[in-house]
């Protein structure tokens, strides 16, 4: 039988992630250009990644028009593994 999922998708209308950053995106220190943003580290979406992928889930950019903000899908399992529970 398939597992359950939860799945949570979180979108903004912001400028959205240029085409030549979404691939890399989720790697560490990725960080994009824009003059508007100069802060922050690039390891925050990387951290993101690795932290869904030890709870067996998925975090993925979704596909989206420049200018038309960026959407993220967070996938986990609907049920906790028995590893770690009390």
């Amino acid at each position: 039988s398939a597992a359950a999922h939860a799945r949570l998708t979180i979108a903004d209308s912001g400028p959205g992630v240029p085409e030549e950053l979404q691939g890399a995106v989720f790697e560490r220190y990725a960080r994009g250009t824009s003059p508007d943003h100069p802060e922050g580290t690039g390891i925050g979406l990387y951290v993101a990644r690795e932290l869904t992928r030890t709870m067996n889930g998925s975090l993925e950019l979704e596909p989206s028009a420049p200018g038309q903000g960026a959407a993220f899908t967070l996938v986990l399992p609907a049920e906790a593994s028995s590893a770690g529970e009390p």
